[in-house]
């Protein structure tokens, strides 16, 4: 009896490169992470224009810029669940319409207890749906392109805060604040409907999946389409580890053990970093007198910042690996010191703005990018689900505290020095990473396709 005939679907995927299938997907992940972006950030811009509306203090401002962070924990895992219990798709589909259905409610927020409600209920698929993007992304993307797939689909974060803050400026004067909701409900509505025609399942993900082989064909058939694929094929997938069932035990195991952990700190501070800027720079240069519309500059040159510091990032990330990540990060640490103080003309707090947006934008992207490659394609969506729960920690934990630290009369320039010392921090266990993401890559590298799909009857 002649063997079966074996595919590598690494191998596969890797020898097609990218083609119009790739294309579709990665445009509408973009446009989903934009939308997601834009409902993370849209409320800084906002919240000026509804504090003099509702008159709330400072403390109840970080609990509204928190309040979605807080419901932001609660996705990562029930939709890292899904995902690997149902697939990429649909969870990828159902989460975004989810986000875009409570954002649009917020459009009839009559008082500041409804939006924080709705913004809680909304953030739990704003962040939900991130760990099966980056999922569903890494097993089409060619091994080689992973980080740079990675990071130029979460442009799109950067990219949603810049178009939030460019409608706040253009539309908010003429159409209320309303109009930011209405946008950032309506888009990713369109996007989960368009999702249902153009997402394909995970191929990887249906290789681990024995009863959903039929459609593994017919993914399989558009991915690689006039390719002759055996009927009586098994599938391996190599450089990867892989097993039948998850337990939490496999995130640690391993180089993982002080992988996993090291990279929910990075998220925690990163994310405290980011969204103490990124939340409250509107509210800072409006108490030093500026006009609104000239304070929401600020927010929208951290996220141009963001944007050209990703892109700068995605060449020397696959070449040195995590590396140029740490020496970015502690580059941005003075510019970030400087943000609070008095007196500096406004050129000068938006290039320290935009150098801080740069720096921060690298761990960010780093991130995102390590994460879809330290983990096999059986543990990738709870690895990375769990990791967006500890940036979602940390979004909660900047807003929020410095909304109470405001509310004690902390001056601008001392909470701006705390958050420096916290981007240090953030460097130091960047370059603890480095050396342990290169070790974990090289183990990687030589795993062979340990996962075997066994065939079925017909296909």
């Amino acid at each position: 009896m002649a063997a079966e005939p074996v595919i590598d679907l690494s191998a596969l995927i890797d020898r097609r490169g990218i083609t119009r299938f790739h294309m579709l997907l990665f445009a509408l992940t973009i446009l989903i992470v934009l939308a997601d972006g834009y409902d993370v950030v849209c409320i800084a811009y906002v919240a000026p224009v509804l504090l003099k509306e509702w008159h709330f203090s400072p403390a109840l401002q970080g609990l509204l810029f928190g309040s979605g962070f807080l419901g932001g924990m609660a996705g990562p895992p029930l939709f890292g669940y899904l995902a690997d219990r149902f697939g990429r798709k649909y969870t990828t589909i159902f989460g975004t319409a989810f986000f875009g259905l409570f954002t649009l409610f917020q459009v009839w927020a009559t008082d500041l207890d409804q939006l924080i409600v709705l913004r809680l209920i909304a953030g739990i698929g704003i962040s939900g749906i991130l760990p099966t993007i980056i999922a569903l992304n890494a097993e089409y993307a060619p091994r080689r392109l992973q980080s740079a797939i990675a990071i130029v689909s979460f442009i799109g974060i950067a990219i949603g805060g810049l178009v939030a803050g460019l409608v706040a400026v253009g539309l908010i004067r003429d159409f209320g604040w309303q109009i930011v909701f209405w946008i950032g409900g309506l888009v990713p509505l369109g996007c989960a409907i368009l999702g249902i025609f153009v997402f394909p399942e995970s191929i990887k993900f249906l290789s681990l999946q024995p009863q959903r082989r039929f459609e593994m064909f017919v993914v399989l058939a558009k991915l690689v389409p006039g390719e002759d694929i055996p009927a009586d094929a098994v599938f391996t997938i190599s450089g990867e580890i892989n097993k039948p069932k998850i337990r939490i035990g496999d995130l640690f195991e391993g180089k993982l053990a002080l992988i996993t952990p090291l990279l929910w700190l990075l998220n925690v501070l990163t994310l405290i970093v980011f969204f103490v800027v990124n939340q409250w720079m509107p509210t800072l240069l409006a108490s030093q007198g500026y006009p609104v519309e000239q304070a929401q500059w600020g927010t929208i040159i951290l996220q141009i910042g963001n944007i050209i510091g990703a892109l700068i990032l995605a060449k020397p990330l696959a070449k040195w690996g995590y590396w140029p990540v740490a020496i970015g990060c502690g580059l941005s640490v003075p510019f970030l010191a400087i943000l609070g103080v008095q007196g500096l003309s406004l050129a000068i707090v938006f290039a320290a703005i935009f150098i801080s947006g740069m720096g921060i934008s690298w761990l960010q992207f780093g991130n995102i990018a390590v994460e879809s490659q330290v983990y096999s394609t059986y543990t990738r969506s709870w690895g990375i689900g769990l990791c967006v729960v500890f940036l979602r920690l940390g979004a909660l934990i900047g807003p929020v505290a410095t909304g109470f630290l405001r509310n004690m009369n902390l001056p601008w320039v001392y909470l701006f020095m705390l958050v420096a010392g916290v981007q240090a921090l953030n460097c130091i266990a960047a370059l603890i990473f480095s050396p342990l993401y290169r070790k974990r890559m090289d183990e990687l590298n030589a795993a062979g396709g340990e996962h075997v799909l066994l065939p079925l009857t017909g296909h």
